[in-house]
């Protein structure tokens, strides 16, 4: 039996009070608080309860840890096994003055905690895949998206297309990724570079269509109107897509690193003499 519920008997039965003490080695204080207690909470079983904080001071606000697991599903389109999502996480949080910024470790838990995370999937050899042949400009063209974050946290979302032979670039600048989008920067770009024999692009719905059976997406549409075949990278195979890849790769060090936007207008100067 609790002692505490001792000393509610004891002090029930017509004990006096520092004789009760005596005997369970407690104080007088000690003994009346369990009484009152008892008065107060009639049905009480005196059973300890946890002395745990509720609140820990280190613990990451769950705002932040929400725009964390937002910012790792934006991240998802690109597919990129080598890509560092902790690290360019904690970068987009930086630059979006989010305060606190959780450190690498701590966002590296939260996408653990969400199911965020691809263990493994980068250790398995890939198969081998011949890649198209590309003798001739606009014979292969390939096209991605890049996300990034302005300052103050607006999201620009980037089109970007290079050709395989020549080397040569495009970029448009959308606020959103949508079929819509994707058309208009195709239809853009194919005036600057040319229209291409192959349009190479990654598996993101916009533009495969979704996951959808038996139905063509509406890039795959205009591309086959155009005339133009298509050709899909493989899921989680980066490499494959080297060419653009490499682009998005020079473009975000000699880019990005260099100049910080505040609104989406400023920047398309900016990325037109660095596409010059």
């Amino acid at each position: 039996m609790p002692v505490c519920r001792q000393a509610v008997r004891m002090f029930r039965a017509g004990q006096h009070p520092d004789e009760m003490a005596k005997k369970l080695e407690r104080s007088r204080r000690w003994g009346y608080y369990w009484v009152a207690y008892q008065r107060q909470y009639p049905h009480t079983s005196f059973q300890s309860v946890s002395r745990a904080p509720h609140h820990h001071p280190n613990q990451t606000p769950r705002s932040v840890e929400r725009r964390v697991v937002r910012l790792r599903k934006t991240l998802e389109h690109q597919r990129n096994p080598r890509l560092r999502y902790a690290r360019t996480i904690q970068r987009e949080l930086k630059k979006q003055r989010v305060k606190p910024v959780p450190s690498l470790s701590t966002v590296q838990c939260i996408l653990n905690r969400n199911g965020l995370t691809h263990s493994g999937s980068t250790d398995r050899p890939y198969p081998y895949r011949p890649h198209p042949s590309a003798e001739y400009p606009n014979a292969v063209q390939a096209t991605d998206i890049v996300t990034r974050w302005l300052v103050g946290g607006e999201v620009v979302q980037t089109f970007t297309t290079g050709d395989h032979f020549s080397n040569a670039a495009s970029a448009t600048v959308h606020t959103q990724k949508s079929a819509h989008d994707t058309r208009q920067h195709l239809l853009e770009m194919w005036q600057t570079l040319g229209v291409p024999d192959l349009a190479q692009f990654d598996n993101e719905s916009v533009f495969s269509g979704g996951v959808h059976p038996h139905i063509l997406g509406r890039t795959v549409r205009l591309c086959l109107y155009v005339g133009i075949e298509v050709l899909f990278t493989p899921e989680y195979e980066a490499d494959y897509n080297w060419e653009i890849e490499s682009f998005n790769s020079l473009w975000a060090q000699q880019f990005w690193s260099k100049h910080h936007f505040a609104q989406r207008y400023r920047l398309r100067p900016a990325l037109r003499a660095f596409l010059h």
